[in-house]
């Protein structure tokens, strides 16, 4: 369900790849952690092949899915190996609960637009449109 009062609540966290900055959105009602080709190419992650072929997305299609790649991810000065799928048909890092998982505890301030991992420092959380 969307609101649509054109309120958006600060969803997206910026994480670390070697030198190189991404704009994610945190989604808490994914399973899994995934990205497109573009995000591949950019970072130069390495494809290999994975169990997973497809997902269901929001509107009850399916979507392929043609490998996962095993990345650090850093926030906060701190690094998390990731499995993130690969799609084809997706623009874009989307984290998952799988990740959210890797972090520890978390806690989400929706007021102020941030969050903390474990006793790490706050996060400032941008919109998904800055």
């Amino acid at each position: 369900m969307k609101d649509r009062s054109n309120k958006q609540d600060k969803t997206c966290i910026w994480v670390n790849y070697r030198e190189n900055k991404i704009s994610t959105l945190i989604d808490t009602g994914s399973d899994v952690s995934i990205a497109g080709e573009d995000i591949v190419l950019n970072m130069g992650w390495t494809i290999h092949a994975h169990r997973i072929k497809e997902v269901s997305v929001a509107n009850n299609k399916t979507m392929s899915v043609i490998g996962a790649a095993r990345v650090v991810l850093f926030t906060a000065g701190c690094g998390v190996e990731s499995e993130i799928l690969i799609a084809p048909d997706l623009e874009g890092l989307i984290l998952g609960i799988d990740w959210l998982r890797g972090q520890g505890r978390i806690r989400w301030d929706f007021d102020h637009g941030r969050i903390q991992f474990g006793d790490r420092e706050w996060i400032e959380l941008p919109r998904e449109t800055e």
